[in-house]
């Protein structure tokens, strides 16, 4: 995602069930993005859950962000563009 208005980053999309989590290998991949696309982020969004030791790596690396499908949700129903139930 190149903006002309904040940081350019690197999103990772992953459709997941919560009982087949996104790991670790996904989130530090998606980070060494950031060098191979010369950007200033990534993010990796879920429509499941993250590994805790994905979750764990994350917090170490300044530069991603993880969106698990709740937080997703959220994000959606703030915007206005969520599925009505």
């Amino acid at each position: 995602v190149r903006r002309s208005d904040g940081p350019d980053e690197v999103v990772q999309a992953k459709r997941y069930r919560s009982s087949n989590p996104v790991g670790i290998d996904t989130v530090q991949r998606t980070a060494g993005l950031t060098v191979n696309f010369d950007v200033d982020a990534a993010t990796v969004v879920t429509s499941g859950r993250f590994t805790s030791s994905a979750t764990e790596s994350a917090t170490t690396m300044e530069k991603v962000r993880l969106i698990d499908g709740e937080t997703l949700c959220g994000l959606l129903e703030d915007a206005g563009i969520a599925i009505p139930p």
